[in-house]
C-alpha cells in the first residue's frame, strides 16, 4: 500500500469518519474514500468494519 493508504487505514481504524480523516489530512472526502477503496482491494479486508487491528495490520502490511 502506498504511504497515504496507510495513513488512512491507521486512522480509520481509530475509528474517524471518512470526513474527519479528511480534515485530518487536508484531503477531499472522495480521495479519503477512493484511498480506502484501494486498502481492501489490496489487503482483502472487505469494510471499513474490519476490527481495527486488522485494519492497522492492513496499514503496516503484515496481513496474510
Amino acid at each position: 500500500m502506498t504511504t497515504p493508504e496507510c495513513e488512512i487505514a491507521e486512522l480509520v481504524a481509530e475509528g474517524l469518519s471518512d470526513q474527519a480523516v479528511a480534515a485530518r489530512q487536508h484531503l477531499s472526502r472522495r480521495t479519503v474514500e477512493t484511498d480506502l477503496s484501494a486498502v481492501h482491494r489490496k489487503s482483502g479486508i472487505p469494510s471499513r468494519s474490519a476490527p481495527a487491528g486488522l485494519m492497522t495490520r492492513a496499514a503496516l502490511g503484515t496481513v496474510g
